[in-house]
């Protein structure tokens, strides 16, 4: 569009509407590439991590995603007789790391899940506000009032 077609009211209206599109498929192109990152092995993994790897039957391999590396922290955690051998038997400033530790991966996990939910409520708002659009029929066109007069 050019010239008078933009400063119309139908021009107003395309690029209102044209801007609302690339806003929602700028969104959709985020979300799809955080859930790529997510799952791109990006990290390199610890020997314990590795281990948890083959105890829960799983190839080993050197790197995974930090979402699965955390995850085999937690599943080490939570259920390796190893890991709560070890625990037994460390000094108590040791066990204050592994509870910081615990910790810290909580709150990260934490900040990824409200992320993941403001992604979630954006993306519904944008699907609600398509759908709307999308189903609002105006029951008849209304002239644009002419103020040349």
């Amino acid at each position: 569009m050019r010239g008078d077609q933009l400063t119309s009211t139908q021009g107003a209206e395309a690029i209102a509407k044209r801007r609302a599109y690339n806003a929602r498929m700028s969104l959709a192109r985020g979300v799809a590439s955080l859930a790529i990152g997510v799952q791109s092995p990006s990290v390199t993994l610890t020997s314990e991590q590795q281990q948890e790897m083959t105890s829960e039957g799983l190839t080993a391999t050197s790197t995974a995603s930090w979402l699965q590396a955390l995850m085999l922290d937690t599943t080490r955690r939570l259920s390796s007789t190893n890991y709560h051998g070890q625990l037994a038997s460390m000094p108590p400033a040791s066990i204050q790391r592994e509870i910081a530790t615990e910790l810290a991966q909580t709150n990260y996990l934490l900040v990824q899940l409200y992320k993941l939910n403001l992604m979630h409520a954006t993306t519904s708002a944008a699907q609600l506000a398509e759908a709307v659009e999308h189903n609002y029929q105006p029951t008849f066109a209304m002239p644009s009032p002419n103020l040349s007069n």
